[in-house]
């Protein structure tokens, strides 16, 4: 019979199971630190006695030791007495199959099923968005039908007014707004019908030359005299500005969007620039 530490036991266990000192972290969820120190009876290494206790019995107990005997003599300072022909013979010898399949029942806490606890909660959440989603799109479908089936009880029950067809053409009627003076005009169109036209009119011997930027008209301009006396240009209908150039307005007259511009500022002989807007 001899006396051997609780380190060289544990050690001696370790070693009789196969485990190097990875698989014995892994085994016991013991870290390699703790392990050596326990293994050493070294006991520096751990935050308080309370700690060296807790892991020498879970330490203990995942080899299959005896943690209450180890327990006792940790606290009287002394080892425990073995024989010498076997020092094994207390314990139990585990099956390295045994062994494992004991392991991974004992291992799996709460940690071993935090992964399918998140799978579970994440599955449940889409689950319930999707639902949700579901339920306020049947809302509003329902909302909606019951929506249109009071519009169509109140349409068939209220009776048809008739509008006047002089009212409708005010309420949307094209405005021209002509603002400046002098060779330099501003011409504002409200409710335009698109495409917006402008038509151009020489009603005397003399000639005028004319451009409209952002129109079918081509960038050189048109010359209107005694062969051509009128010409239609047409506004880009994405257009929202346009410049006029004129360089006579003698006898000319200008009409927009079927309104007639006032063209009596511009000095008689003299070229005048029309900014057009569209609204």
């Amino acid at each position: 019979m001899s006396e051997q530490s609780i380190g060289q036991i544990l050690k001696a266990r370790r070693t009789e199971l196969g485990f190097n000192l990875s698989e014995a972290e892994a085994r016991t969820n013991v870290q390699k630190l703790y392990i050596v120190a326990l293994e050493m009876d070294d006991y520096s290494a751990f935050p308080g006695e309370f700690y060296v206790k807790a892991y020498l019995k879970q330490y203990a107990e995942k080899l299959g030791l005896d943690a209450t005997d180890l327990l006792l003599a940790h606290e009287a300072g002394t080892g425990l007495t073995t024989l010498e022909k076997d020092p094994t013979s207390e314990y139990r010898f585990v099956k390295p199959s045994e062994r494992i399949e004991e392991e991974v029942v004992q291992e799996k806490n709460w940690r071993y099923y935090l992964p399918i606890i998140i799978l579970s909660c994440v599955a449940v959440a889409i689950l319930v968005g999707v639902g949700a989603i579901v339920f306020l799109n049947r809302s509003n479908d329902t909302n909606f039908i019951q929506d249109n089936a009071t519009q169509t009880s109140v349409v068939s029950s209220t009776p048809i007014s008739t509008t006047s067809s002089s009212e409708i053409i005010s309420s949307s009627q094209t405005k021209v707004t002509t603002t400046g003076t002098g060779t330099n005009l501003t011409v504002s169109i409200s409710n335009a019908t698109q495409p917006v036209q402008a038509i151009f009119q020489l009603n005397s011997t003399a000639s005028s030359w004319i451009s409209v930027t952002n129109s079918d008209l081509a960038a050189a301009g048109i010359t209107l005299d005694t062969t051509t006396t009128s010409k239609t240009v047409t506004i880009n209908k994405e257009a929202k500005t346009a410049v006029i150039s004129i360089g006579s307005s003698q006898g000319l007259t200008l009409t927009i969007a079927n309104q007639k511009v006032d063209l009596s500022s511009i000095p008689a002989g003299q070229p005048a620039t029309i900014n057009l807007e569209i609204k």
